[in-house]
């Protein structure tokens, strides 16, 4: 059926960059979401194993950082509490900063799910890099590397899953 806006006398065509725009701005269809979300989890899970074999401590279990994060500042034997308390640190700012975004502007946007995952993939390509460059271990000295590290892995951990309507899960 024709809308009130179409052309009387054939189809217009929108340019190329309103047709974008157009896309991006359509809200997304979350029927398959569950598929993506679980594609993310089982990331997160190998991220997660991988790190506490490597580094002793988690990049996204803010139950086992906080575990850490108490046991060090009991008796703080090594450097693991940090890493925890950074770990936490920065899921707590991630948080923050990605469900401000989700509340400023339409949570089920596609330009809004695609920065956030960007934003994601470019600091895990940057934590990737810095592992792959200076090859921190678990009794590589504390500094700023490691501690960019863990930040980058941990900011944008909590705000993946409500906005395509999971809000019990976590990611």
């Amino acid at each position: 059926m024709p809308e009130e806006t179409d052309a009387l006398l054939g189809s217009s065509r929108r340019s190329r960059s309103a047709s974008l725009s157009h896309y991006l701005r359509d809200e997304i269809d979350t029927r398959h979401s569950h598929w993506i979300l679980l594609v993310c989890y089982v990331i997160t899970g190998l991220l997660d194993s991988s790190a506490v074999l490597i580094w002793g401590s988690f990049v996204s279990m803010q139950t086992g950082n906080s575990v850490y994060f108490g046991l060090g500042l009991v008796g703080p034997s090594d450097d693991r509490w940090i890493k925890s308390g950074v770990s936490i640190a920065g899921f707590c700012l991630g948080s923050f900063v990605f469900s401000t975004l989700h509340r400023l502007f339409p949570p089920r946007h596609r330009w809004v799910l695609m920065s956030s995952f960007l934003i994601q993939v470019v600091c895990i390509g940057i934590a990737a890099s810095i592992v792959t460059i200076y090859r921190p271990t678990r009794d590589t000295p504390l500094g700023w590397l490691v501690l960019l590290l863990w930040f980058l892995f941990q900011h944008n951990q909590a705000a993946r899953p409500w906005p395509v309507g999971y809000c019990d899960a976590t990611a």
